[in-house]
């Protein structure tokens, strides 16, 4: 038919060229109705509507559309949304009633061999009574063009050369055309439907699934088989309209068998079939599938014939609906076409039936692998499926075809198939782990685990974890730690559980009960590392390794090593007394002369645990060929044994070394503790070696605080005879006795004492007495010093001993206090008062501060006991208010504040002109130290009284807080000194404004008080007073008052004020130097003159004590300490700070600097004493292993007194350890 011959209303009495100009502008009806049939129609518009409105990615606003020049191709494979697209596009035309025209050309119902592709626009734009036809007159017009795939292939070129060339014919036209992949056409803008990406997938689900949950869906659709549908998005409609009924799909081919069963009954009842579109092509393609699937023989030609795009989907669909695959299988490799189509339709046929016979599908499989590329790439989604299936049956090729699987993958689809297969929990163990192997070859971040993940998951992470350095913390994770320990449990094999263990052991963050289960873990030779960890639960789980396998030599080897740290070495002597085997190795180690001291000691500590320990005790106690600390180390473990007091009895004996006899004494007075077995024979034995004085003052004081801690009426008799003036002149005979040679010059008293014994008893009691109080004020240069020493150290031990048989036996109280009346008394002899005081709580001590008119040292430390009292306060008043004036002047002095208002009265009333001077002054300062605001009027009054002395005047103006500016300005200005300075200092304890002229003018007064004065008040507001302040600190001829402005400035100034803090510290006069020192190691830590007073041989020794402080606190390291600690030429006091100081440094030189000096010749005592004891510091808690052997070294000392001090802090420290 010629196109002319179209039917479309003509007007005959219109001239033709006028035509256009009358005809309607309006939509014809014909048009809008077509369109709602059109989508009538279509079932899944009914079923779904929201299906009109799941988004493709492209986009369909009218507009967007006609503003384009190129026209717009939708691409896609058979059943992937095309039409569904082009629906969409129709319901927005609908929705958005646009003047333009849309007309739906459906090429197989539309074409006509004999008609040219204009012919059959130009008609179905003249059915829709589209007058004036927009073709012929180009106008708008937009046109939807679906079934380009059943066109003949001659006709395809014909549309495809009328389409691509309308837009020089049609510029107004606009056309969306549903073409399959592989069309590319000039003039188009082409749109391919790709695969649903993440955010697209979870849209379509909240409209398809709208009762549903996106976050539980959308990972189904993230593996197989859901993750099919995502290929062709309109696949996921059938899911939509069938889930609800019938769940969710196993397979592909399962949902299309649903999807056809569901609309089986709707397409017999359609109306209208022939524009049924959306879906058609689907079911038209299953329908084929089962025909293929129900054929037992296949045409290879078939295969052949079928194009592509029909092959992609109907085959697979067929593989997974036919109940043999053989034949399906066969055809393809019979079919001729290329390996590579061929291979990745044979993928895609398998990823919709993974369950396949493993031994038809393992061939399959590698024949893939061989060609790679997109087939593997396609099937690796079903790997998993399959591979379990294959391990299960072919448990032989589960390695190397995984291997060469993940090989061939690209790196991302291979790490994801590995993943997969560590976090099935149906697959077999040995598959998983062999998967987990291979992604720690690969090094590859742990995943997060999943919501459900198994003990193989967890194990899996924490071996991935441990591949890579930056990952190991993970372990700390407690998410992960039940697979840990399977692990550690050696179920996934000895080399993993090896592997593991080494990495648990070096994450110190993880848990140490799950560290404690690595040292099983580990190869016999590694556990040594275990065995010292910083960890006591793993220190334990790698000793019982040892235990349980009855490597005892290996625990003893480990034992013996030097090293290691003395704790894990500890822990190991434990369990080798707690085991029956290993009791011969720990005796052995206590008995053998050949290990370390601190070894042998450490094995003592131990052998009261063994049954015949108290055998092997007494024998060393005995053995008068070991050394003296090993037979005091015996001597304090028969503590441990009931009935030892017979035995060590007999070493309290003055034959024996002093360690012993002191170790001995220590033993005793365990064993004389109350409800003990032996407390009774303990407590007479050590009452007897108190009969005659001992050289030993610290044996003494031993026994003295074990009768105090134990003791009763029998011990109060003999400790009140220690306190006796007797006890002096015997101890006297007893050591002119010992070492006749204190007769002579005190320097000779060492050198002469024959005794090693002798000799370090005697340096003990002249270094420990130096602590005491009043010790120092007795210089050793006679005999009777020495005694006195001596003597104050055990009375002061016998005060605490007898105060503490008060409180533990209140009976006994009148005798106690009518002892301690006596010594306090007795002035013929040294008296430790602050311990006296202390012994009887009940003492009257008002009594004794007003009895004690002569004796100033015990009013003063009875003055200082009521000070320490709850309600001292009151008393010292009380006394201040009744006593005489030397009496209350003391008691004031002690007064602390704070005060309430009663006492303020008193001190006021005090403070009155009725009391002596002296006691007003006292009760003035005790006004000052409470700083009552309160007291301030009667205090200037007092101050502003030209009647009242001078002294007083200043006084109350020094007690006065904030006094009223003006009567001070006042005082300054008409008042001589020392009123005037002191109410310049009241003016600086002001809060208001200070008169800052008048302040600078004083600060260049010529008194030295009244400039200090000054300046502290201009200091008090430095921040309105700098310039004043800098103006004295550059130009002041006095130093100290530049010293006290720079002071002030300080803070804010620190490079300007520091010059004048130099100048003073090298200033002749020491006040100065001390207070420049202060401040400038506050300005400047670092500076380099604060070294200055260690360096100069004529510094003061309190500024060289000062600038060792500071050194210490900023540099512990620094060399110049050591340098003052072993200069011979400084006073023994700063080389004993500078020892002190050295006890911070863990340095090993320093370690071997303090073994030296301890036993260098001719070093004073204090100086050997402080070197042992700063060693004995290094050795707190026995970590630091080289002044613990620095020690032990010491107590084998050919110098008596140093063996004694470095034997007594080892056999210290090693008890502590051991407890």
């Amino acid at each position: 038919m010629h196109e002319r011959s179209a039917e479309r209303p003509e007007l005959h009495f219109v001239p033709r060229a006028l035509r256009d100009l009358f005809l309607p502008r309006r939509m014809p009806r014909n048009v809008r109705a077509a369109v709602e049939h059109w989508l009538t129609s279509e079932p899944l518009a009914q079923l779904l509507p929201a299906a009109l409105e799941a988004p493709f990615g492209i986009d369909l606003d009218l507009a967007a559309l006609f503003a384009e020049t190129n026209q717009l191709a939708i691409i896609g494979p058979p059943a992937s949304g095309r039409s569904l697209v082009l629906a969409q596009i129709a319901q927005r035309w609908l929705t958005d009633q646009p003047s333009v025209p849309l007309v739906r050309l459906l090429l197989s119902e539309l074409d006509t061999p004999s008609l040219t592709p204009r012919a059959i626009t130009v008609r179905a734009l003249t059915k829709l009574n589209l007058a004036p036809n927009p073709l012929e007159h180009n106008l708008s017009c937009l046109l939807l063009i679906d079934d380009w795939e059943d066109l003949p292939l001659a006709r395809r070129g014909i549309w495809q050369r009328f389409l691509t060339g309308l837009a020089e014919r049609w510029p107004q036209a606009r056309v969306v055309i549903a073409l399959p992949p592989g069309e590319l056409w000039p003039g188009f803008r082409h749109h391919a439907i790709a695969p649903l990406p993440a955010e697209r997938l979870i849209a379509w689900i909240q409209r398809l699934f709208p009762h549903s949950d996106p976050q539980a869906i959308v990972p189904l659709f993230e593996r197989d088989p859901l993750i099919l549908l995502r290929e062709r998005p309109a696949e996921v409609m059938l899911l939509a309209l069938t889930q609800p009924l019938s769940g969710w799909p196993v397979s592909r081919a399962a949902l299309y068998e649903r999807a056809a069963t569901f609309a089986a009954p709707l397409l017999a009842n359609l109306p209208d079939q022939e524009s049924w579109r959306i879906g058609r092509t689907a079911y038209q393609r299953y329908q084929q599938a089962i025909e293929l699937a129900a054929q037992p023989r296949l045409d290879p030609a078939a295969f052949r014939d079928a194009g592509p795009h029909r092959r992609a989907l109907v085959i697979p669909l067929a593989f997974g609906a036919a109940p043999d695959p053989h034949p399906l299988i066969t055809s393809l490799y019979n079919s001729e076409l290329s390996p590579a189509e061929r291979l990745l339709l044979l993928a895609r046929s398998l990823r919709e039936r993974p369950r396949l016979d493993p031994a038809l599908s393992r061939p399959l499989i590698d024949e893939i692998c061989q060609h790679g590329g997109e087939p593997l790439s396609t099937l690796a989604p079903a790997l998993p499926v399959m591979l379990i299936d294959i391990s299960r049956t072919q448990p032989d090729q589960r390695n190397p075809l995984l291997e060469r699987i993940v090989s061939q993958l690209a790196p991302a689809a291979g790490i994801a198939l590995l993943m997969t297969l560590l976090d099935t929990s149906d697959a077999p163990p040995a598959l998983r782990w062999h998967a987990i192997d291979l992604l720690c070859r690969q090094q590859i971040l742990p995943p997060p685990l999943p919501a459900y993940a198994d003990l193989i998951s967890q194990a899996g992470r924490c071996l991935l974890a441990v591949s890579r350095a930056s990952t190991i913390d993970q372990l700390a994770n407690p998410a992960v730690h039940l697979g840990l320990r399977l692990l550690l449990s050696g179920a996934a094999g000895e080399e993993r559980q090896q592997l593991i263990a080494r990495h648990v052991l070096r994450q110190t963050t993880l848990p140490a009960s799950l560290r404690a289960l690595a040292p099983a873990a580990l190869p016999r030779d590694e556990l040594q590392q275990a065995a010292i960890d910083q960890s006591a639960e793993v220190r334990q789980a790698a000793r019982a390794v040892w235990l349980r396998t009855g490597h005892l030599d290996q625990l003893a080897r480990f034992v013996v090593q030097p090293s290691h740290p003395w704790l894990a070495r500890d822990e190991a002597l434990a369990d080798l007394a707690a085991t029956p085997a290993g009791h011969p190795l720990l005796a052995g180690f206590a008995l053998s002369n050949r290990l370390p001291l601190d070894l042998r000691l450490r094995a003592i500590c131990r052998l009261h645990r063994l049954p015949h320990g108290v055998d092997l005790l007494s024998r060393l106690l005995h053995a008068a060929d070991e050394p003296a600390i090993i037979r005091a180390a015996a001597a304090r473990q028969l503590a441990h044994f009931p009935h030892a007091v017979a035995l060590l009895s007999p070493f309290l004996g003055q034959q024996h070394p002093p360690l012993v006899r002191r170790a001995v004494a220590h033993t005793l007075g365990a064993l004389a503790a109350p409800n003990h077995p032996s407390a009774l024979a303990a407590r007479t034995t050590l009452l007897a070696a108190l009969d005659q004085p001992d050289l030993d003052a610290t044996l003494t004081t031993t026994i003295i605080m074990a009768l105090g801690q134990h003791g009763g009426k029998q011990a109060l008799v003999t400790l009140g005879r220690l306190l006796a003036p007797t006890y002096g002149v015997h101890l006297l005979e007893t050591w002119i006795t010992a070492l006749p040679a204190l007769i002579g010059p005190a320097d000779q008293w060492l050198p002469q004492a024959e005794e090693p014994a002798t000799r370090a008893l005697l340096a003990d009691v002249m270094v420990t007495t130096n602590t005491l109080a009043g010790a120092m004020a007795i210089p050793l240069d006679r005999p009777s010093a020495l005694i006195a020493r001596h003597v104050l150290r055990i009375a002061s031990a016998t005060a605490h001993a007898i105060g503490m048989i008060g409180r533990n036996q209140p009976t006994l109280a009148p005798a106690i206090s009518a002892l301690i009346s006596i010594a306090l008394h007795d002035t013929s002899v040294p008296r430790p008062l602050d311990e006296l005081l202390a012994a009887d709580p009940s003492i009257d001590l008002p009594a004794i501060a007003r009895s004690a008119q002569h004796d100033a040292p015990l009013r003063a430390v009875a003055l200082q006991a009521i000070a320490g009292r709850p309600d001292g306060a009151t008393t010292l008043l009380h006394l201040a208010e009744k006593a005489d004036g030397d009496l209350a002047c003391a008691a004031l002095d002690r007064l602390a504040p704070p005060c309430t208002a009663p006492m303020i009265e008193t001190l006021l009333r005090l403070a009155g002109a009725d009391s002596a001077e002296p006691v007003r002054l006292a009760a003035l300062q005790a006004l000052g130290r409470s700083a009552d605001p309160a007291a301030t009027p009667a205090l200037m009054a007092i101050a502003t009284n030209e009647q009242e002395p001078p002294a007083i005047r200043a006084a109350a103006l020094d007690a006065a807080v904030a006094a009223p500016v003006e009567q001070l300005i006042e005082c300054i200005t008409t008042q001589p000194d020392p009123i005037r300075s002191a109410a310049l200092r009241a003016l600086s304890r002001s809060d208001r404004p200070v008169p800052a002229n008048m302040l600078h003018r004083l600060a260049f007064d010529a008194d030295r008080v009244c400039a200090l004065a000054a300046v502290n008040a201009l200091a008090a507001q430095a921040e309105t007073t700098t310039p004043i302040l800098a103006r004295v600190m550059r130009s002041h001829p006095d130093l100290a008052v530049r010293l006290a402005a720079a002071a002030a400035l300080s803070p804010t100034a620190a490079n300007e004020a520091i010059p004048v803090f130099v100048e003073a510290l090298l200033a002749p006069y020491l006040a100065l130097q001390t207070q420049a020192f202060s401040l400038l190691a506050a300005a400047d830590p670092h500076y380099a003159t604060l070294r200055q007073p260690l360096i100069d041989p004529h510094a003061p020794d309190v500024l060289k004590v000062l600038a060792l402080q500071h050194l210490r606190s900023v540099a512990p390291d620094d060399p110049l300490i050591r340098a003052v600690a072993s200069d011979p030429n400084a006073a023994e006091s700063l080389r004993c700070h500078a020892i002190a100081a050295l006890s911070q440094s863990a340095d090993h030189d320093v370690i071997q600097f303090l073994a030296h000096i301890a036993v260098a010749g001719d070093q004073p005592l204090t100086v050997r004493h402080a070197a042992v004891t700063a060693l004995d510091q290094h050795c707190a808690g026995l970590a630091n292993v080289a002044a613990l052997q620095a020690l032990a070294a010491l107590a084998t000392a050919s110098i008596p007194e140093v063996a004694l001090w470095a034997s007594e802090a080892l056999l210290d420290r090693v008890a502590s350890a051991s407890l």
